[in-house]
């Protein structure tokens, strides 16, 4: 039988008690000097404070400490109040990682003993970062550690002993973010630590909450009305249709098909276009070549919504295939990618599953001026 996992945060009450002697300051300075309270003869967790400065600037006081935890330690989580600066770019550390951390380590934690796993994170009020260097010279970082929190979370696997440095930091330059480092032998994910709640140490900013997609009810366009740009009667070997086009508006045409997002844009009630399909299936490809970016929405005579948009990675216009297209009428929305605006270009309905739209790259960046 699996060991019951004990509450994650069991121990908070004693790792607040540790950041209470440990705290001079809100802005994370350590107080020299400060006696930790006793601990049994299996546990050996300790906070060395280093030289510190209280400025009254929190940009540039330092909370720097060392801390010796073994396995099996009481005051789980363990805490430790930082301030993620933006001395040096995290990337500087370690490719791929993202904002900017302090120059020196924040806290140097001296691991010993074996266990499953351990986690280190940020609980702040602001949008930390997270980078940890293992005893072995490797670098893992992290920004945010979900969709359900933007605190920082770096899990290790079976830790090494020895020494953990770990940098904290923040994702906007000259940002301090303060808040507390966190360090747990619990499991832990995005959503946990969403629901941790320090609000009577540090005061806790809004968390980013997942929203349903709308979806494009078909129901409330306007079926019935004249398409903007015309209409087609198909069959098999049809010649192929290139017609002028445009869509815009102000209906989401979001939609989500295998757990994956596969419509997009803005569209208007009246279809841009409809075409009738009659005689034996034969696959159909639709697709868009635009001004700009865009997608293209197909309702079928079912009531199915078929979305596309990039063609490929490098190619911004939309194609739509009908696999095997029943008898009926079909309705064409051109979506444009933001509302209330049209994106013109030319529609094709073809038998070539082969054929593309012209290639249309995303917009250069623009370089920045000198002396900017």
């Amino acid at each position: 039988m699996r060991k019951k996992q004990p509450p994650l945060f069991a121990g908070v009450a004693l790792g607040v008690a540790l950041v209470v002697t440990l705290v001079v300051t809100f802005s994370g300075a350590l107080t020299a000097g400060a006696a930790l309270p006793p601990l049994a003869a299996t546990v050996a967790p300790s906070a060395t404070p280093a030289p510190v400065t209280q400025s009254g600037d929190p940009a540039r006081d330092t909370t720097t400490a060392a801390v010796n935890l073994q396995a099996g330690y009481i005051m789980d989580p363990y805490l430790l109040p930082v301030v993620g600066k933006s001395e040096k770019a995290a990337a500087d550390l370690q490719g791929g990682c993202n904002g900017y951390v302090s120059a020196a380590p924040n806290v140097v934690m001296n691991w010993a003993g074996a266990t499953d796993q351990l986690s280190f994170f940020i609980y702040s009020d602001a949008d930390a970062t997270l980078v940890v260097q293992g005893p072995d010279g490797s670098f893992v970082c992290n920004d945010d550690a979900g969709l359900r929190t933007t605190d920082p979370l770096v899990k290790i696997t079976k830790p090494a002993p020895g020494s953990y440095k770990v940098f904290a930091g923040t994702a906007a330059k000259d940002a301090p973010a303060l808040g507390f480092l966190a360090i747990t032998q619990a499991e832990l994910d995005d959503a946990r630590l969403a629901e941790l709640d320090l609000t009577s140490m540090l005061r806790r900013r809004e968390r980013p909450r997942l929203q349903a997609l709308p979806q494009l009810d078909p129901q409330t366009l306007l079926a019935g009305r004249r398409p903007i740009f015309g209409s087609a009667e198909l069959q098999a070997a049809f010649k192929p249709v290139q017609v002028f086009a445009a869509g815009g508006g102000d209906i989401a045409a979001f939609r989500m098909e295998d757990k994956k997002l596969a419509c997009a844009g803005f569209i208007s009630a009246a279809p841009s276009y409809n075409f009738t399909w009659t005689g034996k299936p034969q696959a159909l490809r639709l697709f868009f070549e635009a001004q700009r970016d865009s997608a293209l929405a197909v309702v079928t005579p079912d009531g199915q919504v078929l979305c596309g948009m990039n063609a490929a990675p490098d190619n911004l216009n939309p194609v739509v295939d009908v696999a095997a297209p029943a008898a009926g009428q079909y309705r064409v929305y051109v979506a444009s990618m933001t509302p209330n605006t049209v994106a013109p270009g030319r529609l094709t309905i073809t038998g070539d599953l082969k054929a593309n739209p012209k290639a249309l790259a995303a917009p250069a960046t623009a370089a920045p001026v000198a002396g900017q």
